[in-house]
């Protein structure tokens, strides 16, 4: 199952933001993965869970790990079953982890038990999950990106309703894209439904939030015009507005830390950046045009950043072997 990086409108797609202004977000995935492994348990009947933790019970109404606990009692009758996750980036980073596990665990189930599932179904179904756990306080960016993959631009009505279209992009401008993004571990861990439920208090309560909000959701606009002309070094400086804007709905959206380490980095050749996911930590994704590459790179060697190295993906969620 791809990570992914927002690109512009993130945050939109929170159920009680688009159920009330609807939603448009651009996103990509990335060639960072989460790979899932299952199998029965045939003999012993029990459940075994390998994830950053391991657990060994008799019934999955005892598991603690929330969504597969979740999925299983929703999609798995049977008794029995071993589950093994490994991601290829720390938990809680913002790169669209859960939502990526969620895709992947339906899709195994679902060819587990035979039964075929679209891109859509298998995101929707991805989203109930994690809107039935988080009280409806998440959204849907994370489920279409690894459901779907590649660059895609997300429309949500106020019911709901969601459409999937492919951002016009050359080839040639994303690689050219992918070599200006930089994408920094800032290492500070956040917890994202903490976050967003922070958020959705906010810009759906406070006129001054909530016309912020609207605000982001042009960002989202004006980086797929961008994009999709080819204008690539104008995308830092919209990176940079919405930088400033996130920062005015909540001190919880950054620290000290990030805001002078975010100058730096500006200071020695980046145009804009801004922390993916819900916000507090994770990777800060930041935008640097060619010309000022060396310059940058020479910053970034001197503090001894952690950089990932990474690329655009084209795929979404897949299934890679299947013992029948």
């Amino acid at each position: 199952m791809p990570l992914r990086i927002s690109l512009g409108g993130g945050g939109t797609d929170l159920y009680h933001w688009y159920k009330k202004h609807k939603s448009f977000l651009i996103t990509a995935t990335i060639d960072k993965f989460i790979y899932l492994t299952i199998s029965n348990r045939n003999l012993t009947k029990d459940f075994w869970l390998s994830y950053s933790k391991i657990e060994n019970i008799k019934n999955k109404k005892q598991i603690k790990h929330s969504i597969i606990n979740k999925i299983l009692k929703k999609y798995y009758k049977a008794n029995g079953l071993e589950v093994h996750t490994i991601s290829e980036v720390p938990s809680n980073s913002g790169l669209g982890s859960s939502g990526a596990l969620s895709v992947g665990l339906i899709q195994c189930l679902e060819l587990f038990n035979k039964r075929k599932i679209s891109q859509k179904k298998l995101a929707e179904k991805a989203v109930n999950i994690e809107m039935e756990l988080n009280k409806k306080a998440a959204g849907k960016q994370d489920q279409y990106a690894s459901a779907y993959g590649g660059f895609i631009k997300l429309i949500i009505d106020k019911s709901g309703k969601t459409s999937v279209k492919k951002l016009k992009i050359s080839t040639k401008k994303i690689l050219e894209f992918e070599k200006n993004l930089f994408l920094i571990y800032i290492k500070n861990k956040r917890f994202t439904y903490q976050i967003l439920k922070k958020q959705t208090k906010l810009i759906t309560t406070k006129i001054s939030k909530i016309n912020i909000m609207k605000k982001i959701q042009d960002l989202g606009y004006r980086s797929t015009k961008i994009l999709e002309r080819g204008n690539l070094d104008q995308y830092g400086f919209i990176l940079n507005e919405h930088w400033h804007l996130k920062k005015k709905i909540g001190n919880f959206m950054t620290n000290p830390y990030v805001d002078k380490l975010y100058l730096d980095l500006k200071k020695n050749g980046a145009t804009g950046g801004k922390i993916i996911g819900a916000g507090g930590g994770g990777f800060l994704m930041v935008y640097v045009p060619k010309n000022t590459h060396l310059k940058f790179k020479k910053f970034l060697s001197k503090k001894k950043l952690n950089i990932l190295n990474w690329k655009f993906h084209y795929k979404g969620s897949e299934v890679i072997f299947c013992d029948e």
